[in-house]
Formats: C-alpha cells, sequence, structure tokens
C-alpha cells in the first residue's frame, strides 16, 4: 500500500489542487533564491553538492584514469595540449543537478512545521503513484519522473571516497531535518526551464485536504 505524501500550500492554493487539480510546479535552481523564498523555503545551494580531496594531489591529463571523478567536467584541454596540477593540501569542486522540474512535500504532517515554512493548509496526497503521474502527462518536454525519494539531511560537502553517491537534487543540510522532505524530480529536455502552473485533473481526486 502506497503510504501517502502531505503538500503544504497557502489555502486559496490549496482550494485550487483540490478542485480543479491546478498546481505550481517549481524549478530545482529556482528555490536558490532566499530573497523571495526566506530561509526555511529557500536554500542557496539547492542542486549542488561539494566534493574535495585532501593531501597531496596531483591532475596530469597525460593520465585521465587518475584524475578524480568529480574534477573532469571542470578540465577542458584542446588537442595535444597537456595540464598538470599539483596541489599540496587537496583540490575541491562542486557537482550541479541540471536545473528540473521538482514537487517538495514531506512524508509526515506536522503543523509546527508548516507554519515555519508560513503555510496555512495542507493536502493529503492519497495516491502519489497516481497523482504524479497525472502531473507528468502536463509537463512540456518530460518523459518521467523520479522518486517519490526522501531527502537525505548528510550536508553537501564530502571527502569524495566518502561520497555517498545521492544526486544533489536530494540532499540538504541536517538544519532543514525538521522538514522531513520528500520530492519528485521531472528532469526536462530543456536546459532552461521556468516554474509551470498545470492543471490536471485526475490529480485532484487523489487529494484530500488535512488542514
Amino acid at each position: 500500500m502506497e503510504q501517502p505524501i502531505y503538500k503544504y500550500m497557502m489555502k486559496r492554493y490549496a482550494l485550487k489542487l483540490l478542485r480543479s487539480g491546478e498546481i505550481k510546479i517549481g524549478t530545482l535552481h529556482g528555490y536558490r533564491n532566499i530573497e523571495l523564498l526566506g530561509p526555511e523555503v529557500g536554500d542557496s545551494d539547492e542542486g549542488l553538492k561539494y566534493l574535495f580531496t585532501t593531501g597531496h594531489t596531483v591532475i596530469d591529463t597525460a593520465a585521465p584514469s587518475d584524475i578524480p571523478y568529480f574534477l573532469k567536467p571542470h578540465i577542458h584541454v584542446s588537442g595535444e595540449n597537456r595540464l598538470q596540477i599539483t596541489a599540496a593540501k587537496g583540490v575541491s569542486a562542486s557537482v550541479e543537478e541540471p536545473d528540473s522540474y521538482v514537487f517538495c512535500g514531506t512524508y509526515e504532517f506536522d503543523p509546527v512545521a508548516m507554519k515555519l515554512l508560513g503555510y496555512d493548509a495542507c493536502v493529503k496526497i492519497i495516491s502519489p503513484s497516481k497523482f504524479f503521474h497525472a502531473i507528468t502527462r502536463k509537463l512540456a518536454l518530460v518523459s518521467y519522473f523520479l522518486g517519490p525519494t526522501k531527502v537525505d539531511y548528510l550536508g553537501r560537502r564530502f571527502e569524495h571516497s566518502t561520497d555517498p553517491g545521492i544526486s544533489p537534487a536530494f540532499l540538504k543540510t541536517p538544519e532543514y531535518m525538521h522538514q522531513k522532505e520528500i520530492r519528485v524530480v521531472w528532469p526536462s529536455e530543456n536546459t532552461i526551464i521556468k516554474p509551470v502552473v498545470v492543471t490536471a485533473r485526475k490529480a485532484a481526486k487523489v487529494c484530500e485536504q488535512i488542514e
């Protein structure tokens, strides 16, 4: 049996979802806008993680198999050129998840967390599979979704040998742990995307308001 998902919203938007299936789907990188969203909803490092080595590190494009995997996308050498770097105290680089459509909910209703996020209503999604398939059919240039997946609150910085291998889209720092967040991500064929409002009437059929 499916476990329900809870979506915190403003009441006026919750009513639109319940009546017609209208819902705004945000973007992963859009949640970086802390000035607009505030520090509880926004996160300037959304979709990023940072990997590093410690100690003496040598990078040589003549030996590509020895280059740490997280650095390879950042190294570009043309033709017969060769790049050599020696770092006495290690190197670091960011790993970025491409911008995607994202749904953020919670797997456990908490009225305190709801108010901290600035919302005054909660919609219970009784059948997440039916809900997200209905939403997917309404999103342009999207053919599948990832999740629902619980967010891991492990932080975003890892020594590369301890990288948990989790997509940055499902990572947050421990101070957000009280949100008990669960996400669905829709990779898009477009490289530039914006939040979109969709109407999926079949999604409304598996929702009910609990707050």
